[in-house]
């Protein structure tokens, strides 16, 4: 009968071991949802501002571009606008000289 109370005992131990692994297991894979979902979130907030910055950069080349452009044009104008003194100053001076 002692030996019967003792394999009970054992027995009530075992089931109650296994009921906390159980819950341990439960607990540390709702932890590692946690831990994946956080993982992701942060991720995809990652690649948001990633996204967000290189729209940023990519408006700052564009207008860099055209400003350069514009730089570019005004300095054309320039030069276009010396070469015709130039050429009307010899124009000039040839017909001074042919005078």
């Amino acid at each position: 009968m002692e030996q019967f109370k003792d394999l009970k005992m054992k027995i009530s131990q075992g089931m109650n071991q296994l009921a906390m692994i159980n819950i341990c297991h439960v607990s540390e894979k709702a932890k590692m949802n946690v831990y994946e979902t956080n993982l992701t979130s942060f991720g995809d907030d990652y690649e948001k501002l990633f996204a967000q910055e290189q729209q940023i950069l990519d408006a700052y080349n564009k207008e860099l571009v055209q400003k350069r452009a514009e730089e570019e044009e005004i300095e054309k104008q320039k030069l276009a606008k010396i070469m015709e003194q130039n050429e009307q100053q010899l124009k000039e001076a040839l017909a001074i000289e042919q005078e």
